[in-house]
């Protein structure tokens, strides 16, 4: 059995190249732009691509450079690719939904709370 730890997450699919100079246009599959800036590296299909700029394009998606794509032949070869980072490096699950449960009960509570004299 695996490691749970080695695991990659899927962060975000190149959609296309953007321009003429290596840029790509991405799907996000997390909460926007700012969650792959944390990342350096992503997997891309078992290669390593370097984030080198990224940014929001307005329409739910981003913009990125990649420090390994040069042109725009290299960027729509890419179309396609998932990207993806090792289950290690996000915050570990018990963090995320002790959130999660802790507004839960604060939401459940708070008609109970207002109701009372």
């Amino acid at each position: 059995m695996t490691n749970p730890d080695d695991r990659r997450i899927t962060l975000a699919a190149v959609a296309g190249a953007h321009g003429v100079r290596g840029e790509v246009r991405l799907k996000l599959f997390g909460e926007g732009p700012d969650s792959l800036k944390r990342f350096a590296t992503f997997d891309a299909a078992g290669r390593t691509l370097t984030l080198a700029a990224l940014r929001d394009d307005g329409k739910g998606g981003a913009i990125a450079r990649f420090a390994e794509i040069a042109d725009r032949t290299a960027a729509e070869a890419l179309r396609g690719t998932v990207l993806s980072v090792p289950r290690a490096a996000l915050p570990p699950l018990a963090t995320v939904w002790g959130r999660a449960a802790a507004l839960c009960v604060v939401f459940l509570l708070l008609p109970v709370l207002v109701l009372l004299p």
